[in-house]
């Protein structure tokens, strides 16, 4: 996640940059998968809405994967990150925005059907900060993405308008 201030200026500016995470239950033997991926989802959802009121979010902009998952695990986890962020934006009664993949790579890279690369090392070039954020490219990723779909937005969105 990326919370963006512009202090009523033109310039917006990463005010923290940050990775929600949660991590498989160690008791993998004894719990059901069903049971740990809805604790997990609970947990990403109490770290989001942490996020959301301790940083006075008032607005979020999300990318929003239609497919095109890779395992059938992966879109599981792509649904319930979706869900996440759209239960949230009804909790708080956020204003919000949803762009696809394709629009963000369109928006950053040039062209819709980019690879995630070039989106992402546009990101760092732009907000060197990920380097000393994030150790590891894994990590770095998903804030990349979440600045993606920031720029995104100031491009062809109205979130920053308003």
């Amino acid at each position: 996640y990326a919370i963006m201030s512009n202090n009523h200026n033109p310039d917006w500016e990463p005010e923290e940059i940050g990775l929600i995470q949660t991590e498989k239950d160690p008791r993998k033997k004894r719990i059901r998968a069903s049971d740990d991926d809805l604790q997990r989802v609970a947990e990403a959802m109490r770290k989001l809405a942490e996020v959301v009121v301790n940083n006075g979010v008032g607005r979020i902009c999300a990318e929003m994967p239609t497919g095109g998952a890779k395992s059938a695990d992966a879109m599981k986890f792509l649904c319930y990150a979706s869900a996440i962020v759209v239960a949230t934006t009804e909790r708080f009664r956020l204003f919000h925005e949803y762009y696809s993949p394709g629009e963000v790579r369109k928006c950053i890279t040039g062209n819709w059907l980019a690879p995630k690369e070039p989106q992402t090392e546009a990101m760092i070039k732009k907000y060197p900060q990920l380097m000393d954020l994030f150790t590891t490219k894994a990590e770095r990723e998903h804030p990349a993405d979440a600045l993606a779909v920031f720029e995104t937005a100031k491009l062809i969105g109205n979130i920053t308008r308003i």
